[in-house]
């Protein structure tokens, strides 16, 4: 992610200005709206996901989780695309990466054995 904004910064500053208007509320609706809502119920699964499995700690909600995280990626993105691009956004999203899952991770062994996680949330079925 950080490797795509950094090669096209102008582009990403006006993607992120939508993104800030959709944040706020004052976009509602639309492609981007239902694009970011997929984009946060795909976080939700995956770290709910993380939690039943016990590799995340259960001390917060998935939803406050999932709030946390994209609001930690969107602040490290918006920073650096209009504050200070004096370094890669990709190390500093590795950093950021390493403050969120450093205070959520639970401890593994080293050889994790278990399946390929599958990150997009299934489907929702209709009730008729």
């Amino acid at each position: 992610m950080g490797a795509g904004i950094e090669s096209d910064p102008r582009f990403y500053r006006g993607v992120f200005r939508e993104i800030a208007l959709l944040t706020v509320g004052l976009l509602e609706g639309g492609v981007a709206y239902r694009a970011r809502q997929l984009a946060l119920d795909r976080l939700l699964h995956l770290l709910t996901r993380g939690q039943a499995r016990d590799e995340l700690t259960r001390d917060h909600t998935p939803e406050d989780l999932a709030l946390a995280c994209d609001s930690l990626v969107f602040g490290t993105i918006a920073h650096w695309l209009y504050d200070d691009a004096s370094e890669s956004l990709q190390a500093r999203m590795r950093r950021a990466s390493d403050v969120f899952l450093g205070s959520v991770a639970v401890a593994l062994p080293d050889a994790f054995e278990g399946p390929v996680p599958v990150i997009a949330a299934e489907p929702k079925r209709s009730s008729a």
